[in-house]
């Protein structure tokens, strides 16, 4: 998204905020890092590689849950 609004500025993307920006990149990197970390654990801990998959489906799922994790867990992450 940020390819295409800053390579092709004549499009009409002027109502994307940069929350949903951010918004849209959690959406893509938070369900990837938790296949990551569960493909890592697979051998070792089967059962908390499972959740780990299905932990970002249901995040998916849920209307507000990315603005959620953001306001929560993100942005207590960043202020440390």
């Amino acid at each position: 998204m940020r390819y295409i609004i800053r390579i092709h500025p004549e499009t009409e993307m002027t109502n994307i905020t940069a929350l949903d920006m951010r918004y849209g990149v959690i959406r893509v990197v938070f369900p990837v890092g938790f296949a990551l970390i569960g493909i890592a654990l697979a051998f070792t801990f089967p059962h908390i590689s499972l959740l780990l998959y299905i932990i970002p489906l249901i995040f998916g799922i849920i209307p507000g849950a990315i603005a959620w994790l953001d306001k929560v867990l993100i942005q207590y992450i960043w202020k440390r």
